[in-house]
């Protein structure tokens, strides 16, 4: 609970910011257009809307320049350019793929019943991780093997569907140029 309170705390401070600096600009702009002539002569009313309008102008600026800053200025370990972000999804999909053949030999290691696969295959993360890339023909696969009418064959020392899904991790594999 105090991690959400938190995150919404981190969030309602920094809206806090903008909005005492945007009020900040907004009363100086309103004190110079209150001292020049040609806003001043038509009243309070025209000299808060030019200073409202000069304070939305400055904040534009501001927000531009720090985002061109960060831009060309990117933090330590954080590179904008298209070749390091190819790198870590590269990375990224790599590590995925080592964790999904670890989860593999782990849950056959500990039992090779077809059933148990598939019960830790469905409750494990890194089925959910991968399923937005797992073809349609593995989830029919799983789902029919789930539902009793997929055969495994018990000769074979690994599940029918862990077979199948190890075959579709190499699919993934070549797919995503990893091999």
């Amino acid at each position: 609970m105090c991690k959400i309170f938190q995150k919404i705390d981190e969030i309602v401070r920094r809206f806090v910011y903008w909005i005492a600096y945007f009020g900040l600009v907004w009363a100086f702009m309103s004190w110079v257009a209150a001292h020049i002539t040609w806003i001043s002569k038509y009243g309070w009313g025209v000299v808060v809307f030019a200073g409202v309008g000069a304070a939305c102008i400055v904040m534009l600026v501001v927000c531009g320049v720090l985002i061109t800053w960060r831009y060309f200025n990117p933090l330590p370990g954080q590179s904008m350019t298209s070749e390091s972000l190819e790198r870590d999804l590269i990375e990224s999909r790599r590590a995925l793929i080592s964790q999904a053949r670890d989860f593999v030999s782990r849950t056959v290691r500990l039992n090779s019943d077809s059933t148990y696969f598939e019960k830790q295959l469905t409750s494990d993360q890194i089925f959910y991780r991968l399923r937005p890339y797992l073809s349609d023909q593995f989830k029919m696969v799983l789902h029919a093997s789930m539902s009793g009418r997929m055969v495994s064959y018990p000769s074979s020392p690994m599940p029918a569907i862990a077979t199948r899904f190890i075959d579709e991790i190499e699919r993934l594999e070549k797919e995503w140029n990893l091999i």
